[in-house]
């Protein structure tokens, strides 16, 4: 299972790929993430896809992958 320090490294590298998010899951039961991306590319959120408590986390990525766009979503104050 991935830590939440691996996640988070992960995410914030450059060289993150999309099949390596998928390959990642919630350190607590296992389970898929989901990510969500601020419409500036830079900001990310990601959770367990099952439940919030087990793992969610912001982050940064300045020089986030073009996979990215796919997970774009709105709103963010």
């Amino acid at each position: 299972m991935s830590t939440h320090d691996e996640i988070r490294a992960t995410l914030t590298s450059e060289g993150c790929a999309e099949e390596q998010f998928d390959e990642m899951n919630c350190p607590t039961c296992g389970g898929p993430l989901t990510l969500s991306v601020h419409p500036d590319m830079r900001q990310f959120f990601v959770r367990c896809a099952s439940d919030t408590t087990h793992v969610a986390m912001h982050g940064e990525n300045a020089a986030a992958p073009e996979w990215w766009k796919a997970h774009l979503s709105g709103g963010w104050y």
